[in-house]
């Protein structure tokens, strides 16, 4: 696997859950290292939260 430059990956805010869902998730941010990876058979994410911010629902 090659090296990730993580500085070029975009932060990501958005959230595919509805609401009411999607408010508890206001304040995450995420770097999607699977993708610039190159994974496919699971997701690596760097998250960052804010203060009270929900990384994601209970799986």
């Amino acid at each position: 696997m090659p090296k990730i430059d993580l500085e070029s990956l975009q932060w990501l805010d958005s959230s595919s859950y509805p609401e009411p869902l999607a408010s508890r998730f206001v304040g995450r941010h995420a770097k999607r290292l699977s993708d610039a990876g190159d994974l496919k058979q699971f997701d690596v994410n760097l998250t960052r939260l804010a203060p009270g911010a929900q990384s994601t629902m209970r799986h």
